[in-house]
Order: C-alpha cells, then sequence, then structure tokens
C-alpha cells in the first residue's frame, strides 16, 4: 500500500486553533490572540508575524490575518 501524502491543512482547520481575545485599543491597536493548541496568548500589532500569520489590520471588532497569501479574518 501507498504510503498516504499529509493534505495540506485547511484554514478553517488553522483557524480553529486560534480564539481573539479581545482588542486593545489606543495610538496603536493591539490584538489579543490565543492559541488553544498551543496554550499560548499573543500581543499583536499590526505589522506583527507569529506562527506563519501576519497581521494585516486591527479593527475594534477584530483582526485581519495573513497565513501563506490567505487572508482570514478573526472577529471577537
Amino acid at each position: 500500500s501507498k504510503p498516504e501524502t499529509p493534505m495540506p491543512l485547511p484554514e478553517k482547520k488553522i483557524t480553529a486553533d486560534l480564539n481573539l481575545l479581545g482588542i486593545i485599543t489606543g495610538n496603536e491597536k493591539q490584538a489579543i490572540i490565543e492559541n488553544r493548541k498551543k496554550d499560548k496568548t499573543y500581543f499583536l500589532y499590526q505589522g506583527d508575524d507569529v506562527e506563519g500569520f501576519k497581521v494585516i489590520s486591527i479593527s475594534d471588532t477584530g483582526v485581519l490575518l495573513d497565513y501563506n497569501g490567505e487572508k482570514i479574518e478573526l472577529k471577537i
């Protein structure tokens, strides 16, 4: 039997581990994102990179991420 080739993770699977805990407003907005799988919490500014994600923009209600060219939005 042939070894199974691992499938690339679908976007939903990747974002399933991420949880937007909140947005800190101020001069520079900051997104608080939790990775439940790794039990880590990140405080991120626009332009920050973490675990293959880049923070494109942060609004009062959510954050827009770029993951390998795919736009992913996390809402509070």
